[in-house]
């Protein structure tokens, strides 16, 4: 017989000592077909014993181990052993091949019913209101679940009622069946009236569709990126459906999670069910999380990728996110696409113009300063430095060229201060302190009578400079370099020097003066001849 009971249950003790059982089910009500049903619970056994009856009196003794065998209709079983003691049973069950509307599941314990219970299983592959087809979205409410849901407990629940006690109206049923499906090819919301005996009840259906609306970027490792036109970030947000072709670029630390607040397009707007998102790159994916609609709108702040960025300098042109959208976190569906461009940085980034953040990651790579330093530097040194935009920048490409970093990055042409600003803001970009100095002689004049200021360092007619072959040659007053990790790097010229005295030996050809006669200055350069030793040092 028997050797337990869904609660306590005293068999006739020929047979058993005290056994008592509890069970439940997870998910109780319905589940997604391919998603899968736990059943969990106890058995408390004392084990089973026989007795006797005999001359010499009377007595018993333990023999033998129970089981407990859990079935599930259209799944299988799972038997399980039972010793003497509290013993825990439980089992999960794939439901993906289940064929019909309803499983049941039931549990014995030595052969002898202990549990019973049953839910319905929400075959999605019988709908024909897909999202993502050509005419049609998502069949909504959870692709069906909590409308068959919803009628079910309109109905009572109750196992006396059958599929041939539902009518539908506005939707079609199988002959025998409580399914009902659609198939509608616009977000919409439809009424389905189901009639069970004398009783009624409207369900509203809804046909949702979800797409990206905006995304913007944020983070701790996160920083915009500032236009090179007036020095002001690029406008927020860093996509925008209403703003065809607007893809502003962002910075990110190497190895960072980025972070985004989105917002989605909810259809229709009276659907206030969740939305659950995610999405998914070939640089990286999201986890999923939900929003509660208001008004056609769905808001996400702070989902965070699950995949860290390579973890070195770069730059990532064409990043796509595709997203996708459903209304049971079970049967996801397109929410469309969106494209950016990020940056990677050595360190925590800030600010920056546009061209030094290229300048800077695009065609970089390193995870340390000394390679990055030197593969930045070796774009310089080929003397074809172009703007974010493809614009070739230029050393003294006109007759007054700007004199500081943002007139050279707005108008791609300066003079040897705003290209020696222009490089200590590009290692900048990664955390990398330098410094920029100006060049001066020491004494130029003193073998002259006259008053000769201010002078000027002509620098050999032989050396190019960037996207100028032949450049000026005559620096006014001074030539700024730029001071890192004790060496001197000239940007201007893309020639990188030891000392002082290297780069005076190296690229002075002499200095010149203007002289002052009659209230005005007058340039002679034949005046200076080169002197025998030249000195410089820094200006202050």
């Amino acid at each position: 017989m028997a050797a337990a009971r869904l609660f306590f249950k005293i068999i006739s003790p020929e047979n058993v000592k005290g056994t008592s059982s509890s069970f439940s089910l997870s998910p109780s009500g319905y589940v997604c077909r391919g998603s899968q049903v736990t059943v969990s619970g106890s058995v408390d056994y004392d084990g089973r014993y026989y007795g006797w009856y005999g001359y010499y009196g009377c007595g018993y003794g333990y023999y033998g181990e129970g089981s407990a065998t859990i079935e599930v209709s259209d799944i299988g079983g799972y038997s399980q052993t039972l010793s003497p003691g509290n013993n825990s049973v439980s089992h999960s069950f794939d439901t993906s091949s289940v064929t019909n509307n309803l499983i049941t599941i039931t549990v014995t314990v030595d052969g002898e019913t202990v549990y019973t219970n049953s839910v319905y299983v929400v075959r999605l592959d019988n709908l024909s209101a897909y999202a993502g087809t050509n005419e049609t979205t998502a069949l909504a409410i959870s692709q069906e679940g909590a409308f068959k849901a919803q009628l079910n407990t309109y109905a009572g629940n109750n196992s006396d009622w059958g599929p041939s006690c539902l009518t539908f109206n506005n939707a079609n049923q199988t002959a025998g069946t409580s399914w009902a499906s659609n198939s509608w090819s616009n977000p919409s919301v439809q009424t389905v009236s189901a009639s069970v005996g004398n009783s009624s009840a409207s369900i509203d259906v809804y046909v949702v569709k979800a797409t990206i609306s905006t995304l913007t970027f944020t983070g701790n490792d996160y920083a915009d990126v500032k236009k090179d036109s007036n020095g002001d970030p690029y406008s927020t947000p860093h996509y925008d459906v209403t703003v065809p072709n607007y893809c502003p670029p962002v910075q990110y630390k190497r190895g960072a999670q980025p972070t985004m607040d989105l917002i989605f397009d909810v259809q229709p707007s009276t659907f206030s069910g969740s939305i659950y998102v995610y999405g998914s790159g070939s640089l990286f994916s999201t986890c999923t999380n939900s929003s509660t609609p208001c008004a056609g709108v769905a808001q996400l702040p702070g989902l965070q990728a699950i995949d860290a960025l390579p973890n070195e300098v770069g730059y990532d042109s064409q990043v796509t996110i595709d997203w996708h959208f459903s209304v049971a976190n079970n049967e996801f569906y397109s929410a469309e696409s969106s494209n950016h461009k990020i940056y990677r940085t050595l360190d925590t980034p800030s600010a920056h113009y546009h061209t030094s953040v290229d300048v800077a990651c695009n065609g970089v790579s390193g995870t340390n300063e000394t390679t990055v330093v030197n593969s930045i530097w070796g774009k310089f040194e080929r003397l074809g430095i172009m703007s974010a935009d493809g614009h070739a920048m230029t050393y003294w490409g006109g007759n007054d060229p700007p004199q500081h970093l943002a007139g050279l990055v707005s108008q791609h042409d300066g003079s040897c201060i705003a290209w020696s600003e222009f490089f200590v803001d590009v290692l900048d970009v990664h955390s990398i302190s330098s410094n920029m100095k100006r060049i001066a002689p020491t004494n130029p004049f003193q073998f002259y009578e006259y008053t000769a200021i201010p002078f000027m360092i002509i620098i050999k007619d032989t050396f190019s400079a960037q996207n100028n072959n032949c450049p000026p040659h005559c620096c006014y007053n001074i030539h700024a370099i730029v001071l890192y990790n004790d060496e001197l790097y000239d940007p201007s010229y893309g020639n990188k020097y030891g000392t002082l005295y290297e780069w005076e030996s190296s690229c002075v050809d002499k200095y010149a003066v203007h002289l002052w006669y009659g209230s005005k200055y007058y340039r002679d350069d034949e005046l200076s001849d080169p002197k025998d030793t030249q000195e410089c040092d820094f200006a202050q």
